[in-house]
């Protein structure tokens, strides 16, 4: 029987949102980013004004398995939920 090897995981800070994911998600991530600007949102008369502002700090690092520590309370793994924007994956 074959051993599965362990996913490469990644860390990847947007702002201040600290995100542990599959590497190679980890790199589309970064890939989609680059074309992205922070923006705030005003509440006018007429509904929502998005004003765009500078680029996100985004960081992206490679971690050993032995660097992830589960929870004391257990992990749940992120559902698989059906794709609400359509496109290539």
């Amino acid at each position: 029987m074959a051993t599965r090897k362990p996913t490469q995981l990644c860390h990847v800070t947007v702002g201040y949102q600290n995100l542990l994911l599959p590497a190679d998600k980890g790199m589309r991530l970064l890939e989609l980013l680059q074309h992205s600007v922070e923006c705030t949102i005003d509440f006018e008369g007429r509904g929502m004004t998005y004003c765009a502002g500078k680029q996100p700090r985004v960081e992206f690092s490679l971690i050993q398995p032995d660097q992830v520590r589960a929870p004391a309370d257990g992990w749940e793994q992120p559902a698989n939920r059906p794709r609400l924007i359509k496109g290539s994956s």
